[in-house]
Parts: C-alpha cells; sequence; structure tokens
C-alpha cells in the first residue's frame, strides 16, 4: 500500500524505504527552491523602498564591503528571483517528464488491453473451432457406432440362418462397461423381437449376470408366459427381477442359453440364445446346447472383436474417460499466451 504522502509527490512503483526517501527529497527541492525565492523576493521588497546602495557603499570599509553587499535587498531580489526562475523551470521540466510517463503508460495500457483483446478473439476462434470439430468427431462416432451395430447384426442373422432359429428364438449380445451391461446388437426373424426397450441393464440380474458369473447358464424350467403369475413369480424369485419389469419384457423368453465372451480368458461380454417355446432345446436336428456352444467356440473372436469395438464406441466410456487434469480451455488460454 503506497502512503497518501507518496502518492501526492506522484509516486507509484514499488522501492525500498531509502528510495522512497529519495525520491521526496527530489521533488521537495524544486518546491523548496520556489518557496526560498519567493520568500527572499518578498523580504527583499520589504527593504527596497529604505535602502540607499551610495550611502552604505560609502561608508563600508574592508569586511563592511561584503556585510553592505550581503545585506543588499537588490541582491536578495536576484537572488530570489533567480531561485525562483530556477524552481519554476525545474518543476515544469518535472511535469512535463511526468506528462510524457502518462503519456507512455496510456499508449502501454492500450497496447495491453488490444493484446488482450487480440488474445480473447484468438481464443474465442479456437474455441469455436474446437466445438465444431468435436461435433463433427460426434457424428462421425455416431455413424460408426450405426455401421458397427449393422455388422454385427449382420453377423447374428447369418447365426440365426445356420442355427435354423424360427420366429420364436433371438440372439442378443451384450458388453460389460462399469459394472452395467449394454446392448450391442440383437436379431430375431420376428420384427417384433427384434425391437429394444433398453440399452443399459443393471449387471446383477437375470441370465446375463449368472453367465457372467459361471461362463454360461442354462434355463429351462420357467414357465411359459402363458401362464402369467407362474412365469412371473418364476422370474422374481429366481432372477430378482420385479413385476414392473417384466411387464416391460417385449419378448417373454422361458428357455434361455447364455454364454460369456471372453478375451484372453477375461469375460467381456454375453451372448444370449432365448425362445418363447419350451421345446427350443429339444427340437431341430442334434442338441441345440452342443449347436450353440460349438457356434461360439467357432466364432468367439469375432465376437469379441465386436464387444470391445462396441466397448470403444461407448458414449459413456468416452465422457468417463476425459481426464481431470487442466481442462481444455486452460490449455487454449495457455497457447494464447505463448502466440
Amino acid at each position: 500500500m503506497i502512503p497518501a504522502f507518496l502518492r501526492d509527490f506522484g509516486f507509484t512503483g514499488r522501492a525500498g524505504p531509502m528510495q522512497r526517501a529519495g525520491f521526496v527529497v527530489d521533488k521537495s527541492i524544486l518546491i523548496a527552491i520556489n518557496l526560498a525565492g519567493a520568500t527572499l523576493m518578498a523580504i527583499a521588497g520589504a527593504y527596497l523602498s529604505d535602502y540607499n546602495f551610495s550611502e552604505k557603499w560609502e561608508a563600508a570599509k574592508g569586511i563592511g564591503i561584503a556585510a553592505a553587499l550581503l545585506s543588499c535587498p537588490y541582491l536578495w531580489m536576484a537572488a530570489g528571483f533567480l531561485a525562483s526562475a530556477t524552481g519554476s523551470v525545474g518543476t515544469y521540466r518535472d511535469q512535463a517528464r511526468q506528462q510524457r510517463e502518462n503519456s507512455q503508460l496510456t499508449i502501454d495500457a492500450q497496447n495491453a488491453a488490444n493484446l488482450i483483446k487480440r488474445k480473447d478473439e484468438f481464443i474465442d476462434s479456437l474455441k469455436s473451432s474446437l466445438n465444431d470439430s468435436q461435433v463433427e468427431i460426434e457424428a462421425a462416432k455416431a455413424e460408426l457406432r450405426v455401421r458397427h451395430e449393422d455388422l454385427v447384426k449382420t453377423a447374428l442373422k447369418s447365426a440365426c440362418k445356420g442355427l435354423n432359429f424360427s420366429t420364436y428364438e433371438r440372439i442378443s449380445i451384450y458388453y460389460e462397461f462399469n459394472r452395467d451391461f449394454y446392448l450391442l446388437a440383437r436379431h430375431s426373424q420376428n420384427p417384433e423381437f427384434s425391437r429394444t426397450n433398453r440399452q443399459k441393464f443393471p449387471i446383477n440380474q437375470g441370465v446375463l449376470y449368472m453367465a457372467w458369473q459361471h461362463r454360461y447358464w442354462k434355463e429351462d424350467e420357467c414357465p411359459i408366459s402363458t401362464e402369467l403369475e407362474s412365469y412371473k413369480k418364476y422370474l422374481v424369485d429366481t432372477y430378482g427381477f420385479d413385476e414392473r419389469r417384466i411387464s416391460e419384457f417385449r419378448m417373454r423368453s422361458c428357455r434361455y442359453l447364455a454364454v460369456a465372451v471372453t478375451d484372453a480368458d477375461i469375460p467381456i461380454g454375453v451372448i444370449v440364445f432365448e425362445s418363447i417355446s419350451p421345446e427350443f432345446f429339444a427340437r431341430g436336428e442334434g442338441d441345440m446346447v452342443d449347436q450353440i456352444f460349438k457356434y461360439v467356440v467357432e466364432y468367439e473372436g469375432i465376437l469379441s472383436k465386436f464387444l470391445r469395438d462396441g466397448i470403444e464406441l461407448n458414449r459413456e466410456k468416452h465422457i468417463k474417460e476425459i481426464p481431470d487434469g487442466p481442462s481444455l480451455e486452460k490449455d487454449i488460454i495457455e497457447l494464447g499466451a505463448l502466440s
């Protein structure tokens, strides 16, 4: 905090005690010279009317000459005038210097303001470009997700044909992320069963969770959905569903075979084969369970690749992996400061 008396002298910088004292002395000298000159002229003027120079000079002898000169009001008047002139010139020059410094400070402040404005404009422009790029990236990712889902659906469609699935069956594949299951794709010859109500499912419910824990899960005891009360009770008691959730099922299957899909022997998802027919496992040529396991073993490499890509394209994964460190905006500001 700059003391008030220093601000009155025009001091605005930071300095030590000796520098501040020197600044005050430097400013005070001009004021003292002006005051001394005015005082000398005032005193000399008071004695001029009664002063007789010739009389004083004739009476002066020896060292009295010096005393006569020193007591001459004309001499003090001249000294006072000279002091006043010196103080006035010094004050004028000091004021002119201060005006030049103030003008330079004004120019520097304006230049700084212009620089800040240009940096702000640069940052705004860069932000806008980044936002536009982000929109384009998200649009490209959305398109990639759609194409990836179509590719997986094509693979599931081929599996349905290979396993001779009818309009009573469906295949769905899910990947696990952040302790939830996400539906990657599904297919059924019945278009109603191919439709989806939800994309995200809790990990701790249903045949998905059982297969996730035990690598596979076969359900062949569930009542058919026409026995609705028994069907609901079985799912509530066995898999932890609530009745409201069961009422939302678009396909009320009673037979399931869920198999965990692994990557380097680590489960990353589950593929589910299901049917509303209680004869699902018994129909067709050979044992349906064997056919399904044969399919999963043969195509597990492709299925795991589908799941890995699905995880990488997951929107929530992208959001949650944004670092908690310096924000993009801070990086832009730092980049602008270096430019």
